[in-house]
Order: C-alpha cells, then sequence, then structure tokens
C-alpha cells in the first residue's frame, strides 16, 4: 500500500561510485519558472547540475524570458520554451516538453513556487528547499537518484511531502476534495491501480525523477492547454489537482514502486520541524484537552467508543456530572461523537458557584424531580477525590443509571 514515509530514503550527497554518464545523458530536467522573485535561487541551484542531462527551462513569464536565455547562452544541451499560463508547471511538462520526452530514458521535473498564497514565507521557502534539494541537491545525489532508477528498485524518486508550521501534509490525510477526480483521471488514462480514500497519496508538489516507461501511460497522451483548469485555478478538484496525486498509481500500475528520497541536510532539518510541531501539538493538547500524550489521546478515545458512547446511546437523555474542567472535557469528546447532553448535574446548592458553563447547569435534586420517567443517564466528570462520595450519594438517592468513564484525564 503506498503511503507517506512507507518507503523513504536518505540518499547520500556524494556518489557511490563513478558518474553514470550514459545514464546522464540519457536524462532530461525539465523545469518550469514563472516567479521573478525566485529566479535567481533557482538558476543557481541549476548550476550545480553534472554535465550531461538536458536541461529545459519553460516559462510563460515573459518578464524572464531573456533571463533565461542568457543563462543558456554557452550551455551545452540547453533549451528555452516559451509555453501558455494555462496548466502551469503541469502543462510545461505534460504539453511544452511534450515533443521531446520520447528521447529520454529519465526524466526529473521540477518548478518554483509563490508565497503569495501562504501565511508563513519561512513554509514556502522549506517548501522550495524540499523539492530541489531532493531532486538536484547535488551531482552526486543525481547520480545516486539515477542508479536507484537504473537497478529498477523504483521507476519513480519523489521528495516527501511540503512540511511546515502552516502546512498539514506530512501529518493528514492530504486528499482534500481530490479524491473522485483522482480516480477519474486513473480510468481514463488506463490505470487500474487505483488509490484508497484512507491512504495519503505519495505524492505531491509535482516534482520526481522517474523512468520514463514507469509514467508512459501519462506521457504517451496527448495533452493540450485546454485539458487544464481556466485561471484563476480553483483551490481542488481540477485535472491538475488529480495528476500530482496520481503519479505514483500509474507507476505502480507500470510495474515500478514509488520511492521518497531525501537529502541528508534536509534530513535533519525536517526532523527537527517535525519534533517542533508535534512538540507544539501535545503542548496545546494537554493544555485545552488534557491528553498528556498520543497514547493518552488514544486510551481515551477507545474508551469513549467503546464504553460512553454505548451507554448515552441508551437514554433519552444524558446529564455530565461536574461542571469544572473534566466536565467540559469530556462534553468536547460526546460532541465529537454527536452526542449532546441536556445539561451539567453539580451537588445540590453548588449551582450558584458555576459560571461560563456551555450547558445548562443543574443541582442534582432538579434532575431527579425532574426526570420521571427515569429514562436518563449520568456520566461522572468528578476528579476521583470527589468520586467516592458522589457515587455514594447516587445510590442513596436510588441513581443507579451513572457510568464513571475510563479516561485518563478523570
Amino acid at each position: 500500500m503506498i503511503r507517506y514515509r512507507k518507503n523513504i530514503r536518505i540518499v547520500p550527497d556524494q556518489a557511490a561510485g563513478p558518474v553514470p554518464s550514459d545514464e546522464l545523458l540519457k536524462s532530461a530536467v525539465v523545469v518550469n519558472l514563472y516567479y521573478p522573485e525566485s529566479l535567481e535561487w533557482c538558476l543557481s541551484r541549476l548550476m550545480r547540475l553534472p554535465d550531461g542531462p538536458s536541461l529545459y527551462l519553460i516559462t510563460s513569464n515573459e518578464n524572464i524570458l531573456e533571463r533565461l536565455g542568457a543563462f543558456a547562452a554557452g550551455r551545452e544541451r540547453t533549451f528555452v520554451i516559451k509555453k501558455d499560463n494555462r496548466g502551469r508547471d503541469l502543462s510545461a511538462l505534460l504539453t511544452a516538453f511534450a515533443p521531446y520526452s520520447a528521447d529520454y530514458e529519465y526524466i526529473c521535473f521540477l518548478h518554483d513556487k509563490s508565497a503569495k498564497s501562504f501565511n508563513r514565507p519561512e513554509d514556502i521557502e522549506f517548501w522550495m528547499e524540499n523539492l530541489w534539494s531532493n531532486t538536484i541537491g547535488s551531482a552526486g545525489y543525481i547520480s545516486n537518484i539515477l542508479e536507484i532508477l537504473k537497478s529498477g528498485e523504483a521507476g519513480l524518486v519523489v521528495p516527501p511531502p511540503p512540511a511546515g508550521y502552516g502546512i498539514d501534509a506530512p501529518y493528514t490525510n492530504t486528499w482534500y476534495g481530490n479524491y473522485d477526480v483522482t480516480v477519474n483521471l486513473l480510468k481514463n488514462l488506463g490505470v487500474s491501480v487505483l488509490p484508497d480514500r484512507d491512504v495519503s497519496p505519495a505524492t505531491l508538489g509535482t516534482a520526481f525523477w522517474c523512468r520514463r516507461d514507469a509514467l508512459k501511460k501519462l506521457f504517451d497522451r496527448q495533452w493540450d492547454y485546454d485539458d487544464f483548469p481556466q485561471e484563476p485555478m480553483p483551490i481542488d478538484g481540477t485535472t491538475s489537482h488529480a495528476l500530482e496525486r496520481s503519479l505514483s498509481y500509474i507507476a505502480k500500475d507500470a510495474g515500478y514502486e514509488t520511492l521518497i528520497a531525501v537529502c541528508p541536510e534536509y534530513a535533519m532539518k525536517w526532523g527537527e520541524l517535525d519534533s517542533l510541531v508535534i512538540t507544539d501539538l501535545l503542548d496545546f493538547v494537554k493544555e485545552y484537552h488534557g491528553f498528556s500524550s498520543v497514547w493518552d489521546m488514544k486510551r481515551t478515545l477507545n474508551s469513549v467508543d467503546e464504553t460512553v458512547v454505548p451507554f448515552a446511546q441508551k437514554y433519552r437523555r444524558i446529564y455530565i456530572y461536574g461542571a469544572g474542567a473534566d466536565g467540559h472535557r469530556l462534553l468536547r469528546l460526546l460532541q465529537h461523537k454527536k452526542i449532546l447532553p441536556a445539561g451539567f448535574i453539580v451537588s445540590d446548592g453548588r449551582k450558584g458557584s458555576v459560571s461560563d458553563a456551555e450547558l445548562p447547569v443543574y443541582d442534582l435534586s432538579e434532575v431527579i424531580d425532574k426526570e420521571n420517567s427515569g429514562d436518563f443517564g449520568i456520566l461522572l466528570a468528578a476528579n476521583s477525590r470527589h468520586r467516592k462520595e458522589i457515587e455514594e450519594e447516587l445510590v442513596r438517592r436510588g441513581v443507579k443509571d451513572y457510568l464513571v468513564p475510563e479516561t485518563h484525564f478523570l
């Protein structure tokens, strides 16, 4: 099954042996460039390419054509192509580069990105570093990627998912609104390996190295600019969004695995970011939800599913005994399960001391008098110091339908 962090490899920056000149000559590096603000950074990275691969610089931006021409001048096997803007980076690869793709056995594709749609410029910078460092980080790195492709160990090599404080891709299912459109695209391409909606796609961001025959069904289709969405492109649900998620399934259909490749320098930064993000998330979850660890959270949620929900579903009305922090945490868990209690219960005479409760607050006697039918249940959300006396009071008052949830914060 294809999923993030399943087939990750830290690929060394230094080549294990001589640079495979035959493979380099059979390779093309295809780059779509559009944004002037990152152009020089991208060109500086392209200067690191070893001799051998053809380089295709593709753009729809008239303002950078002259600079690309100057960069290409005097460089062997370097070509500049002007394209329509429709389709952005994917039409650069599948339409503008289409007449040349069959000339190469190995293809690398890269593109720039804009920070305009991101709240944090640091995140887009880290994403750019991800795309470029983990595809063309150094001559030795490229050599090692080509050895992986040549050996047949993988037919598609991609960077890891984009990461950042404002980017959720490494931690969530990244189909968003694109599962159905991806399945339809794959079927139209004649791909029989279809994705699981519950498993994130292995490719996101449309940067990769591949054996051309691993993506043959993609490259051999006659792509026209009209196949891509018009600008402004919707956030989700287009052919472009489907294409970036489809690559690993096309490769699998052709008999090839997908490898997520990471260079050592990026791997260290990625690990540091992961650690910081997860620590911050756990601090937030502990402060606002009472969970001190992922294990505590899973144990509590399992307990809610196995005991609390079945108990609550037996009664017309459910009350939470305890209107403090524990009671509100339990309320959150019940709301997540689409269960809305009728109110909080407190011991007789304590109602006046409760403020800012999110549900009506009743003295125990009020509920007993109100619920003449007896078709109600009580969930105890009182801490262990008061739980025994509350249970004794419930028994004394003839209330038998109560449950003490086995959650870690009670």
